[in-house]
């Protein structure tokens, strides 16, 4: 399909020039960021299980239509996070009823149940309400942030301790970085607001990336001997774009599939991951390892 000798005459040439792209993405990520947070104190908007507020469950029988409910409730409560989920009975595939999340204070919440009843016939033994403070997204922000510089830590000692080197502990832990704070740009970009399960699928992607970087080190680093410079970098592209791939349509098969908002979110924010970690790996990494070896070899 590619003429392996034009592509490697062409990497040779501009492998550099080429980390202009990430660069640019990185660039425009954290002014992005950057300008949410001057506008809202924060660099992507918050769901209620993050921000708190008011959970109502209503047990009912009767069908409900969460489109139609969700577009009354906005309606009522407009500029307000909603979430409306229905509760099933997986053995039966029966409805049981709903709930729906909303970030409102617990003065609200006489205004709240009266707008569900006029949308559903339920008594006060088939409703119940529960008010959630904030504590449990401020505990899951610092339990990721700690996460993630502990990973990050580990992550350099095992390459640094690997390879003997500083330059592929770096890379691979900035690979990692751009990974995190572009698709955090982008889905912010999108009008995603994070929830608690969206955090878990940012920690998802810091092993993601790891796995391409230490492909792509590994490929250089180790095993370049009686076969060229380029050879190691084509087989290792072709390996780790062929596993992107894969991913990428696992997680979009998934993703149109499902009807939970909690997988839909995690799925979404790997999808744009993968995305994202394409010219993180396979021009960043790749350039920068590249370059490091030439200068390590004298070339």
């Amino acid at each position: 399909m590619f003429n392996k000798e034009k592509l490697e005459a062409f990497h040779n040439k501009y492998y550099l020039k080429l980390l202009i792209i990430p660069a640019l993405m990185l660039i425009f990520s954290l002014t992005f960021l950057g300008m949410t947070y001057m506008k809202t104190g924060e660099f992507i908007a918050k769901d209620v299980t993050l921000k708190g507020g008011l959970t109502a469950t209503v047990y009912s029988d009767q069908s409900v239509d969460i489109q139609e409910l969700s577009i009354f409730l906005k309606e009522k409560f407009p500029d307000k996070d909603l979430i409306i989920r229905k509760l099933t009975d997986f053995n039966t595939d029966r409805d049981l009823g709903i709930t729906v999340e909303a970030d409102l204070n617990s003065d609200q919440e006489s205004e709240f149940k009266s707008a569900l009843k006029e949308k559903i016939s339920f008594t006060e033994e088939q409703y119940s309400i529960e008010e959630t403070g904030n504590t449990l997204g401020k505990s899951f922000f610092k339990e990721m942030i700690n996460a993630l510089i502990f990973a990050f830590i580990f992550m350099g000692i095992v390459i640094f301790v690997s390879y003997r080197s500083f330059v592929p502990s770096f890379t691979v832990i900035m690979s990692a970085v751009f990974d995190i704070i572009v698709t955090l740009a982008i889905i912010s970009f999108m009008g995603v607001r994070l929830s608690s399960a969206g955090i878990s699928a940012f920690l998802l992607i810091v092993g993601y990336s790891v796995d391409t970087d230490v492909l792509i080190a590994t490929k250089l680093l180790k095993h370049k001997g009686a076969r060229g410079e380029f050879d190691m970098i084509y087989e290792a592209t072709k390996t780790g774009l062929t596993m992107t791939l894969v991913t990428i349509g696992a997680v979009l098969v998934g993703y149109w599939l499902t009807n939970s908002l909690v997988l839909e979110q995690i799925f979404l924010i790997l999808l744009v991951s993968c995305f994202v970690d394409i010219p993180a790996t396979w021009i960043t990494s790749t350039s920068v390892l590249k370059y490091y070896m030439k200068k390590k070899h004298g070339n």
